[in-house]
């Protein structure tokens, strides 16, 4: 079961306002951070059954990554300090960047441009700040 929020825009409104953000701010090539969240604080663990919901989107310019990386690779480490979240919190995407920030200092030790985060059994679920691409028998994974 996911977190059963309900979004404040549908998929066109959503499109649209991402649209002007990226014209507004003149970035073409943009990247762009998504926070959805409840308005309004509440006490505990408890959520009231109906909570307003906002979005915020920011955008800054994309400045690419070393071009060295894109024609012959970066380097990544597996981290051993951190096991990313369990899976069924995997698949959700959250503002807690611990477990990530923790895998990014020891990239950042080790020289890398990022690390690889891995379940308990050793597979690797993803990276503490890039997206996992892999091509495997001609198809494409992320």
């Amino acid at each position: 079961m996911q977190l059963g929020l309900d979004l404040p825009l549908d998929e066109y409104a959503f499109s649209r306002a991402l649209t002007q953000l990226i014209n507004r701010n003149k970035t073409p090539d943009a990247y762009i951070r998504i926070t959805v969240s409840a308005i309004g604080a509440s006490m505990g663990m408890e959520r009231p059954r109906q909570i307003p919901m906002q979005v915020v989107a920011f955008c800054r310019p994309f400045a690419g990554k070393p071009a060295k990386w894109y024609s012959h690779g970066a380097k990544l480490i597996v981290a051993e300090s951190v096991i990313a979240d369990q899976p069924r919190l995997a698949t959700i995407k959250s503002t807690n960047y611990l477990s990530k920030m923790m895998a990014r200092r020891e990239a950042d030790a080790a020289g890398a441009a990022d690390a690889l985060l891995t379940d308990g059994r050793g597979h690797v679920l993803e990276c503490s700040a890039a997206n996992l691409f892999v091509v495997r028998s001609g198809r494409l994974y992320t």
